[in-house]
């Protein structure tokens, strides 16, 4: 566990303003989510959870070195995750085919950043159907597809 104090750059945060937080996490570290507990007002504290979906990953240069200029070759596009129906009854499809021909790893994770569902399949252009446990409550759910170049898409679901 790790404990962070940070503060705003601004006096308070009011009125629809906001602040950016940044952190770099320790190497090897992959984290789903942050448990954070923030201050509201004088002694008012208020406990959520900040998901790392999306979240840019790569190696972060050294501040104290000189700039390197680095030459970037065309980055081919992301890979883009849809489901369907949504929202459904536990019992769903999601479309892998920018995925196709390659092992991917599926899990499924509740609000609180739980692990509902894990599969490893290999992706191919027809729709994967994906049955949620009986006993999965109704709410919102987060499918996340990892290909093996370590490509990434997370969509949020919603079970009724």
């Amino acid at each position: 566990f790790y404990s962070i104090r940070f503060r705003s750059g601004l006096d308070s945060i009011a009125n629809g303003q906001s602040a950016t937080f940044e952190f770099t996490l320790p190497a090897q570290s992959v984290p789903l989510f942050f448990e954070i507990t923030s201050r509201l007002a004088p002694q008012t504290f208020v406990a959520a959870h900040l998901n790392t979906f999306n979240c840019p990953v790569g190696v972060t240069q050294n501040r104290d070195r000189e700039t390197e200029f680095i030459t970037l070759e065309a980055v081919p596009a992301e890979k883009t995750l849809t489901i369907f129906p949504n929202p459904n009854n536990g019992e769903l499809y999601a479309d892998l085919s920018d995925w196709a021909g390659q092992e991917v790893d599926v899990r499924v994770i509740d609000g609180q950043g739980k692990l509902i569902k894990s599969l490893k399949m290999k992706a191919e252009t027809n729709p994967e159907f994906i049955a949620l446990p009986p006993a999965v409550a109704n709410g919102l759910y987060f499918m996340e597809v990892i290909g093996e170049t370590g490509e990434k898409d997370v969509v949020r679901f919603i079970k009724e």
